[in-house]
């Protein structure tokens, strides 16, 4: 480091310099002081020695003889000298990086920590296009050549994302691209030649206009761009393009095989998705945060995820390969890990995707955003001060380990451990940690050579915890090297009901000189039958064979998630495979709310069939005695396993009910399973009330301002809250009291990863058709345990607002935290809430969406419908009446 300082004063400027270095877990390696002196112009060279690789700190501090201080903290990293790799191997490499060229270009330092591939994000359509000039040079903003010309000179690989570059199609107009494009794209694919990977668009498919419009003709237009873009490439690039798939908003296997089979992507080389694990580790995870959902039909692991996908992809029998073009952690917003975490788990990640078939993954991303504001702020590697984070070096290790890495089998030390072996430049490279990070078992590699998750040497006998552990050089007759021949071929995570019949499949793959024998068998939890027993087995040197293991789930057994394991043994214990079961509702019926004025109601049930065998059954409805209905008896007959069955009656209702009346349909089977959902009004009256303390106690709330508690819908078993409205001149009160919450709220900026009370307001009931215009409003109410608030804002969605409302000033609230969740009372003025001028017996539009972390299930109750299908046409909310 070198430190300089210029004085421009007659006096000599007089101080003393104290430094320390901070290593990556908060120790001081190494301090020091000495004098200053300043005439005119110094320069102070700081030699450092930091004796291991990982991210350092400088702290500097200079005082002044006049008082005055200069301080200063500088991260710094030290990492080993990246690999040298031949071309074949960079063309190889699994090691990517999501960058966007046009701003603050590094790629020199993501080269050093042996990052190959960059998918660059600046290789926009519409900039390209106006980039490109008469010559042809795309010499324009951003200036191509030159970046080109950086990447060259630093022997990166570049991915060039097109995005921006498809259309869904016009009203009435043919799908697919027109002419004009084709040229376009031509001259793109043949602009730079030492780039040779070229990606359609990105996330084309999460833009809601686009998917609606794709949905309309099965995403034929979708198909033809590829099926262009591929044709074009293949012709241009003589066979030596490589063609990749608009990166997928989300992986989707069954979407993904359909496209596969239409014959559209017979000239795309790669098949491309996103996912983003949001707080969970990599091997555990199994909802895409970014998009809240996990894959097309049935939750399914990460690692689950992407073996499928990859199957998919090659469905047609063309050997594609599968690209991970965006996935990481975040240490700044929305659901948040810590540097540490963020570095173990893309070391960890890295793995798991080679594990998986996916060829290359690109880490998102390269620098941190300035602020914490939304998802996706603290992925980088580097802060926005382009300032190394434990990430980066943590990259540094891995590419350093496993440069050119071919996956062989995974590996565990025991429960709660997880790991892979490698061999790289013909050594067995295994790596193993603990799940959850806490401290694990004590783990003798022996002989072979032992390294940190940043490469530094460690000593043969490690405690497993958090980070990965490299041990390079274990022998061919580890326990290691044996483990890997077992890998379950079905799911590591199945969805299930009580009473069913699962299979599992255990494939053996013998890499071994000699035969492998030994028996396997299940641990089951207690009332779980095993169906198959202990099973012998062998398999000759170089043969792979499959055994099928078969269990029954306890037909008492409670929903949540049991653990089943598969025990191995080769005359001693060798493994056990873990297998996560979850226990579901046999059937699953969602019931639409009555909605438009009391009357002749339409009704729509849908019915699954989550168990393994047919049903036949009834829907009963149970009605107010104001209500009525033709048929309070409906025959479901024959509901295969996974069918989806639609039924529709109609109800005649009022908005009254008596005291203790409810509107409900329940679902019996034959043999006894049975579904309930409440049938929810579309009308709802909230009365009047003054002054009430925000003080967390509903017991001052009158009687009449609790919401009747079967008018609540819920995405998963109850509510289990109840909801207070009441309103007066000034403005409107809400409160809430949830039960099983975690009460998590990562950044209420980025609301809908924590708990959230969303209220969804019209005030002039207006029910046609239309974007959000005056008087629609998206509130959030997210409680701050903490602070014993809750913190409001409007969400902008049209034109109803300039612009996104945050932490809105002059609310007057309060959060209690109990043991079972929370209690939240919020007061939002008249002035926050355009067109708020309630007399008794006006009318509002209105929905309430309370979304809740749960202990062990995330759920969302909602009066009267979902967020999924209320949140975009304000014409769809129900409508609430003013009382006295």
């Amino acid at each position: 480091f070198l430190l300089t300082a210029q004085n421009w004063r007659p006096a000599p400027a007089v101080g003393t310099l104290q430094w320390k270095i901070i290593d990556p877990h908060g120790m001081m390696l190494q301090s020091g002081s000495q004098g200053i002196k300043v005439e005119d112009n110094v320069a102070l060279a700081l030699p450092l020695d930091s004796p291991k690789y990982g991210v350092y700190r400088l702290d500097s501090t200079i005082a002044w003889a006049d008082g005055k201080k200069t301080v200063s903290s500088q991260p710094y990293a030290v990492i080993p000298i990246a690999r040298v790799l031949t071309d074949a191997q960079k063309d190889a490499s699994p090691y990517g990086l999501n960058v966007l060229s046009a701003r603050q270009p590094m790629v020199s330092a993501f080269r050093k920590a042996g990052i190959v591939w960059f998918r660059d994000y600046g290789f926009n359509y519409e900039w390209m296009v106006r980039a490109k000039g008469e010559d042809n040079r795309y010499a324009g903003w951003p200036w191509y050549p030159k970046i080109v010309r950086d990447y060259e000179s630093n022997g990166a690989r570049v991915l060039a994302n097109f995005q921006t570059s498809m259309r869904p199609p016009a009203p009435g107009g043919a799908p697919g691209p027109d002419q004009a494009w084709t040229k376009e794209i031509m001259g793109m694919l043949m602009a730079f030649p030492s780039i040779r990977a070229f990606e359609l668009d990105n996330e084309y498919d999460l833009k809601a206009n686009n998917a609606k419009a794709e949905e309309a003709i099965g995403w034929k237009n979708y198909g033809l761009y590829h099926k262009k873009f591929g044709d074009v490439a293949q012709l241009l690039g003589d066979g030596k393009f490589v063609t990749v798939e608009n990166g997928r908003a989300g992986i989707w296997p069954e979407r993904l095989r359909r496209m596969v089979r239409s014959g559209d992507f017979a000239s795309i080389d790669v098949v491309n998705s996103h996912h983003y694990a949001g707080p969970d580790a990599p091997e555990t995870n199994v909802v895409n945060f970014n998009m809240g959902f996990a894959g097309d039909e049935k939750p399914m692991t990460f690692f689950d995820q992407l073996r499928a996908v990859k199957i998919a992809g090659a469905s047609d029998g063309k050997p594609r390969q599968h690209w991970l073009t965006e996935f990481g952690w975040d240490t700044k917003a929305g659901p948040v890990v810590s540097p540490t975490e963020q570095a173990a788990y893309l070391a960890r990640a890295y793995m798991l995707l080679s594990a998986a078939g996916t060829s290359k993954g690109f880490w998102y991303w390269d620098l941190d955003s300035e602020k914490a504001n939304q998802f996706f702020d603290g992925c980088g590697l580097f802060t926005f001060e382009q300032l190394p984070k434990l990430s980066y070096a943590a990259y540094a290790g891995l590419t350093q380990i496993l440069p050119n890495a071919e996956y062989l089998g995974t590996i565990h030390a025991g429960e709660n451990t997880w790991g892979y072996l490698f061999r790289n430049d013909g050594k067995l490279v295994a790596s193993l940690w603990t799940l959850d990070g806490k401290p694990g078992p004590k783990v003798d590699f022996g002989s072979a050579s032992v390294y940190d998750e940043f490469a530094n040497p460690r000593e043969s006998s490690v405690t497993l915890g958090l980070e990965p552990v490299y041990a390079v050089g274990v022998s061919e007759n580890s326990r290691w090297f044996r483990q890997t021949a077992y890998q379950l071929e079905t799911p590591y995570l199945v969805s299930v009901t009580a009473g069913d019949t699962v299979t599992a499949n255990l494939q053996v793959k013998n890499m071994r000189a000699g035969a492998i024998s030994g028996k396997i068998h299940l641990q089951l939890p207690t009332g779980w039958a095993d169906v198959t027993g202990e099973t012998n087995i062998t398999v000759p040197s170089g043969q792979t064979a499959s055994f099928p293991l078969t269990f029954r789930v306890g037909t008492e057994e409670s929903l949540g998630e049991k653990a089943v394991r598969l025990v191995i043994d080769e005359g001693d214990p060798l493994d056990s495979i873990p297998i996560r079961v979850q226990i579901q509702r046999p059937i699953e019926m969602t019931v639409s709310a009555l909605k438009g004025e009391p009357g002749n109601g339409d009704v729509a049930i849908r019915l699954r069939n989550r168990s393994s065998r047919p049903l036949d059954g009834t829907l009963h409805f149970t009605l107010p005695s104001a209500w009525s209905t033709t048929t309070p008896d409906l025959k479901v007959e024959a509901l295969k396993p996974m069918e989806v069955r639609d039924v529709r009656a109609k109800v005649q209702w009022t908005a009254g009910w008596k005291e203790g009346e409810t509107a409900a349909i329940e679902y019996k089977s034959t043999d006894g399973r049975s579904a309930r959902q409440p049938l929810i009004p579309g009308r709802l009256t909230i009365y009047r009330a003054s002054d009430l303390p925000m003080n967390g106690d509903l017991k001052e709330w009158p009687a009449k301002a609790k919401l009747p508690a079967w008018v609540l819908g819920s995405t998963f078993g109850e509510p289990n809250a109840a909801i207070y409205l009441a309103w007066s001149p000034k403005g409107l009160y809400v409160a809430a009291d949830v039960h099983d919450s975690r009460a998590t709220v990562p950044d209420p900026r980025s609301f809908w990863d924590g708990d959230v009370l969303e209220l969804f307001i019209d005030t002039r009931d207006k029910k046609t058709a239309r974007k959000y215009e005056a008087g629609d409003h998206q509130f959030w109410l997210a409680p701050q345990i903490d602070q014993k608030r809750v913190y409001v804002g409007q969400w902008k969605r049209g034109e109803e607002i300039p612009e996104t409302r945050y932490d809105i000033p002059g609310i007057q609230s309060t959060v209690v935290r109990n043991k079972e969740g929370y209690v939240m009372e919020c007061f939002l003025p008249a002035a926050m809430i355009q067109g708020f001028h309630p007399t008794a017996g006006a009318r509002m539009g209105l929905n309430l969406n309370l979304s809740v972390k749960g202990a062990k299930q995330d759920r969302e109750a909602f009066w009267s419908m979902p967020k999924t299908e209320s949140t975009d046409q304000p014409a769809d909310w129900a409508t609430v009446v003013f009382g006295n």
